[in-house]
């Protein structure tokens, strides 16, 4: 497949959003499915621009304070084993589209996440397997502080616990629980068990803001000039799938134990002469491309599609 340098525009911004904080994921040719697929979707460029990007940060979401300083200009600082908000997301925020970017500038080795589990305590417990909350370490305490634990009132819970070294050695809790059981001041008692660890460190990740498009209409529109084709030219049987695949709610599609028509084949073909708007997989045998499996958009009769294509060859 030829592949064209993406614009350095807004569209190539775009594409980047998908890649996230370490990558493309998992291709979905990993899912067994149909041996040919054509869904096509009539589209506006708002409807291209909320496939492609993940969604509204609004005042509800965890990140909006992050996300709302980055814009701001004042490159707010955050913390964790790894990064709170994805570099390079695009997203919406106030009607125009943005995305975020870290660099990271503490990190910090010696850290270890603990799993642990918070349960009702089964038969009788000794009370000197018993330790009361107000007496554990600050190191502990800081821990159910974290996720306002301080006065717990049910248990049944499982969690993380994360420590620097210089915490471990204050802590009763970690690696190795001192004590059975904890009781809180209100009577709630758990008991308290390690159930594994991870060594990680925590980063400290400063973000910056770019703003990709004015507004979400803008965006889309980027991304169609940049990558829509027409789909003309079409033999009988060609036209016949796209027919199929319009007038057909889970659009044309060929079952895994059935063979793929020529007319699907020479279809795929045409698809995977074009750029994916999310990058094409291609799946490789023998150095032979041998499977297309993306989503495009494509003009025909005047209208533009989101095309999802498919075909095993």
């Amino acid at each position: 497949m030829n592949r064209r340098a993406l614009l350095a525009s807004a569209a190539t911004l775009g594409l980047s959003s998908l890649a996230g904080c370490t990558g493309f994921g998992v291709s979905s040719l990993a899912i067994p499915g149909p041996n040919a697929l054509l869904r096509m979707t009539p589209i506006t460029d708002t409807g291209i621009a909320e496939q492609l990007t993940y969604g509204r940060v609004s005042e509800e979401s965890e990140s909006y304070a992050l996300v709302s300083a980055a814009i701001d200009g004042e490159h707010p600082r955050a913390e964790g084993t790894s990064c709170p908000f994805p570099a390079d997301r695009t997203f919406v925020f106030e009607g125009s589209v943005y995305q975020l970017s870290f660099t990271v500038v503490e990190t910090e080795p010696a850290t270890t996440t603990f799993s642990v589990t918070l349960d009702p305590p089964e038969g009788d417990v000794s009370p000197a397997d018993v330790v009361a909350y107000e007496s554990l370490p600050d190191v502990d305490k800081a821990q159910f502080e974290r996720l306002g634990w301080e006065n717990l009132s049910s248990v049944g819970y499982g969690t993380s616990f994360r420590y620097t070294t210089a915490e471990i050695a204050d802590s009763v809790l970690v690696p190795d629980p001192e004590y059975a059981v904890i009781e809180w001041e209100n009577g709630t008692q758990a008991a308290f068990e390690v159930t594994g660890s991870n060594d990680a460190p925590v980063k400290t990740y400063e973000y910056s803001s770019t703003r990709v498009a004015e507004s979400a209409s803008q965006f889309g529109r980027e991304i169609r000039r940049a990558h829509a084709f027409t789909l003309s030219g079409l033999s009988e049987d060609e036209r016949a799938i796209v027919a199929d695949a319009l007038d057909t709610e889970d659009g044309y599609v060929v079952d895994s134990d059935e063979p793929v028509p020529n007319a699907m084949q020479e279809l795929g073909a045409r698809f995977h002469s074009h750029d994916d708007v999310e990058d094409v997989d291609i799946v490789r045998d023998d150095e032979e491309e041998s499977t297309v499996d993306g989503d495009y958009l494509a003009r025909y009769d005047g209208d533009v599609y989101w095309t999802r294509v498919h075909v095993d060859e």
